[in-house]
């Protein structure tokens, strides 16, 4: 299954809000849901044209995308304002290899320039103050009352319930605050076209109705933590109104698929791979590779990038993953493949002065030969 949040207001709403409700409210999307990443782009052209209060002065032409072996592309595969399942971020780095074999410069380190645990705070009162809307009167007061005894205290909870209950005035505030979070991402995208990202900090998790939301817990690396963390990677794109493509990326070991979120800057096509298809079209092709493989933990997802009949191994990742290489899985016997050997590179790569293009930044093109997996077809 594939997922596109536009742009704020790209796809006009009207027809998708519950009776009564008139207005686009804050951070409000719709989007397309599909089976592929082509089925994806066909319905967004068909829902994102203007509604008739606009339609008469207003067209929308996105912007062309850049070639894949054009592009600078950002990763951010963990947080430590919400912490990322080991399997979860082995999908992102999977993805972010297969930019980088495709000849994109992909770097693990860049950053907008702001902090995340703020921005999180700052996404949150939005969020409440937006949904305040939907509180009946009574259920406003109770929330009033609540939000007096715990306030000035921090985490989810107390800033919900002081979000339900805020004024207009305080809401400018944040606005501001959100404002200056959106300049900050336009100068990171001066420099980077994508960012790569988790969905969430975990795969499908099952259902839980026990107590209030932020009190279910999840495990995420064999801890706990309270599952409205999970709204960290929604908010870190949505609240500041960007758009955001999510592909099967991984799978874990009970056969639950893994997403990677590929964030980018407002009105800007998806990039194509060269020789047909998406990059999120790829991404499927790996999850039915995994899944032929039969994959399990450590090895989450395997990625084709258009090699006939193999795939790259996300090895499990954690913290300490950065800037490693992806070794390639030995194949089933009845699986043809054409692989290079590993840590060699590919003649489309290219290098420029500073940058490594078609590897992660700061690693190698040439890892250390290891003779258990110097190729993947032994």
């Amino acid at each position: 299954m594939f997922g596109h949040k536009p742009t704020f207001e790209l796809c006009p709403i009207r027809g998708h809000t519950l009776p009564g409700y008139y207005a686009n409210k804050d951070m409000m999307v719709i989007g397309p849901l599909a089976r592929s990443a082509a089925d994806l782009q066909l319905a967004l052209d068909i829902i994102g044209v203007p509604d008739e209060f606009t339609a008469r002065g207003l067209s929308v032409r996105l912007a062309a995308p850049k070639p894949v072996d054009k592009l600078r592309i950002a990763v951010l595969a963990d947080a430590a304002t919400a912490e990322v399942d080991d399997a979860v971020q082995a999908g992102v780095f999977a993805a972010a290899e297969c930019f980088a074999r495709a000849g994109a410069e992909v770097n693990e380190t860049a950053r907008p320039d702001f902090d995340l645990d703020e921005a999180h705070r700052i996404y949150i009162h939005l969020l409440r103050g937006a949904t305040s809307i939907s509180l009946s009167d009574e259920q406003f007061e109770k929330q009033q009352a609540l939000a007096r005894v715990h306030a000035g205290e921090q985490g989810y909870a107390p800033w919900m319930l002081h979000a339900n209950t805020m004024s207009h005035r305080e809401w400018h505030a944040w606005n501001e605050k959100r404002e200056g979070l959106r300049l900050k991402w336009a100068q990171f995208f001066d420099d980077y076209d994508l960012l790569l990202c988790p969905t969430a900090t975990t795969a499908a998790f099952e259902h839980n109705q026990a107590g209030e939301r932020w009190e279910r817990m999840i495990p995420v690396n064999g801890k706990p933590q309270p599952s409205t963390t999970q709204l960290f990677w929604a908010g870190l794109s949505g609240m500041v109104f960007l758009p955001s493509t999510v592909a099967p990326a991984g799978l874990k070991r009970a056969g639950l698929t893994t997403g990677v979120q590929i964030e980018g800057r407002a009105a800007v096509r998806r990039p194509r791979l060269h020789r047909g298809g998406t990059f999120p079209g790829k991404v499927a092709a790996a999850v039915r590779a995994a899944a032929r493989l039969r994959l399990n933990d450590p090895a989450p997802v395997g990625l084709q990038c258009g090699r006939a009949g193999a795939s790259l191994n996300a090895q499990a990742c954690g913290a300490r993953r950065r800037g490693a290489w992806i070794s390639d899985p030995k194949p089933s016997a009845t699986t043809a493949c054409a692989h290079p050997r590993v840590g060699s590179r590919p003649r489309s790569r290219r290098r420029t002065a500073g940058t490594r293009t078609g590897a992660f930044s700061g690693e190698s093109h040439r890892p250390a030969p290891r003779a258990s997996s110097a190729r993947c077809c032994q």
